[in-house]
């Protein structure tokens, strides 16, 4: 059966292999749910490539495609490089005669996912395993550390910001920190510190990211650190959004 409507889902791009298999799942996921062909692409470092993605689909018949990029905050990526990979990808299958003006490719791309009810529920999910087990703590004596991978755009300290605000309703916490571990401020030895100088007892660093990888190892090393120096607060490490269903949920929803 040849479809005309199909689905691209673009992953940043890791040469870790745990972020890779983590999008793939996802991607699965959300081809188990769609109903339309779905293929996988990353945007830099490994294959498939946003051509080649695109090229599985053209094989398949699409000649509508919606592009849906994993990212959690709208920033480069999905203003310029993105756009640019689609725009670039489907030029050269036009030049290679794989589609052509009588029968032409249409492409949208969603938006990313900010701060969408079920990544907000995740994210709070998250917070919630990394407590299970362990002795309640007064939300005033409590401090959450939510660290982005950070972005030279001017919006990231208020999208992560906004995230934070809108964490406080189901994870209720007496003050919050924002860090970044790259191309933006405060970061994530700033947020440390500044949670460490704080009066919370416990502090529960929340790496706001997809998918395992370098940045994730990158936060627990610090972690770790801080937890050494500041050895009279509880130090605790939730774990990234992940290969879930509600995220793969999250990202059809976008369409």
């Amino acid at each position: 059966m040849m479809h005309r409507e199909g689905i691209l889902v673009i992953g940043h791009g890791t040469r870790d292999s745990r972020g890779q298999g983590e999008f793939l799942r996802i991607v699965e996921m959300m081809a188990a749910r769609a109903k339309q062909p779905v293929e996988a692409a990353f945007l830099e470092l490994v294959e498939p490539s946003i051509e080649q993605g695109l090229e599985r689909l053209i094989a398949r018949g699409i000649r509508q495609v919606t592009a849906i990029p994993v990212l959690l905050f709208t920033a480069g990526h999905a203003r310029r490089d993105v756009p640019d990979g689609l725009a670039h990808a489907a030029a050269q299958l036009q030049r290679a005669g794989l589609w052509n003006a009588a029968d032409p490719l249409q492409i949208r791309q969603t938006d990313p996912l900010d701060c969408h009810p079920r990544i907000v529920a995740l994210s709070d999910h998250r917070y919630e395993n990394a407590l299970a087990g362990r002795a309640p703590v007064p939300a005033e004596e409590t401090c959450l550390v939510l660290i982005s991978r950070g972005s030279s755009d001017p919006q990231t300290p208020a999208n992560l910001r906004r995230l934070a605000e809108a964490r406080r309703q189901p994870a209720p916490y007496g003050r919050f920190e924002l860090g970044f571990v790259a191309a933006a401020r405060p970061t994530l030895g700033d947020a440390l510190a500044a949670a460490a100088a704080s009066p919370a007892r416990r502090i529960v660093v929340q790496p706001h990211l997809l998918f395992p990888g370098q940045v994730l190892d990158e936060v627990r090393t610090a972690v770790a650190q801080a937890a050494r120096e500041y050895s009279d607060r509880e130090w605790i490490t939730a774990d990234v959004l992940g290969a879930d269903p509600e995220l793969a949920v999250a990202l059809l929803g976008m369409m």
